[in-house]
């Protein structure tokens, strides 16, 4: 029995710590604040790829926070892993 209650307890403290991370408005803050590829390409001058501003890498990977199925993703560099601009998926 006590197992059972151990396992309910641990469901709920991980829905509830799913929920703040997800949906309350600090979590995404920073995503607004970066800029779109648009006006990070305007921005920054870049050509025909966009580069990091911070050490010129061409090498990008998108990151959705806790969760990967995450439509809002932040566009970071891999060499430095600089947050460049935000997408919408």
């Amino acid at each position: 029995m006590s197992i059972v209650i151990s396992v309910f307890c641990f469901l709920i403290f991980f829905a509830a710590a799913t929920y703040l991370f997800r949906f309350l408005p600090w979590t995404k803050q920073d995503w607004k604040a970066l800029p779109t590829k648009d006006e990070y390409i305007a921005l920054h001058g870049c050509q025909e790829e966009a580069t990091c501003f911070k050490c010129g890498s061409t090498h990008v990977f998108d990151f959705g926070g806790l969760n990967p199925g995450m439509t809002n993703r932040k566009v970071m560099c891999t060499k430095c892993k600089t947050a460049l601009w935000r997408e919408t998926f």
